[in-house]
């Protein structure tokens, strides 16, 4: 067993992001090898905040092909590997793949938010985007929603982000 694991016998494949907060991994196992692997230790790091530090999830189901890691950041970039067992005995790491979780709405609304009259049919806003590391992506657009005497919805008007 320790020979077989000793050498590379798992290719991990690109990964696929499924969501915002879930990316989708698959391998391929050498043939010869399955009888010798109990499962696999799934690595994975966040590369956007520059971590040296590996979270780690074990997959111990009955010949698997793929696993989805979830509760990942959104719009996130992450390294990935993977290391075959048996028992206690750790095999030879995979190869590593990086991708990154889709984007998503922001996680807060816009800050500083100001309005100044001009006239009685004018009134201008401003605002700063949402606070750095909440916009899970790139803004593309603001959505501003007026209502009348905070009741009636009197327009739904689209900004550009830019």
């Amino acid at each position: 067993v320790r020979a077989w694991l000793s050498h590379p016998i798992l290719d991990l494949l690109p990964p696929e992001p499924v969501s915002a907060t879930s990316i989708k991994l698959r391998w391929k196992l050498q043939k010869d090898a399955r009888r010798y692997v109990h499962g696999f230790y799934i690595r994975y790091r966040d590369l956007t905040s520059g971590t040296r530090h590996f979270r780690m999830e074990m997959v111990t189901k009955s010949n698997p092909q793929e696993y989805t890691v979830k509760e990942l950041a959104k719009d996130t970039q992450y390294e990935f590997f993977m290391i075959p067992y048996h028992s206690q005995i750790h095999g030879h790491p995979s190869n590593s793949r990086i991708e990154k979780t889709l984007e998503d709405v922001p996680s807060s609304p816009p800050s500083g938010l100001q309005s100044s009259v001009v006239n009685v049919s004018t009134t201008v806003l401003t605002w700063l985007p949402p606070l750095p590391g909440r916009s899970n992506g790139v803004l593309t657009s603001y959505t501003l929603w007026v209502f009348v005497n905070n009741t009636h919805q009197q327009a739904n008007v689209t900004v550009s982000a830019s």
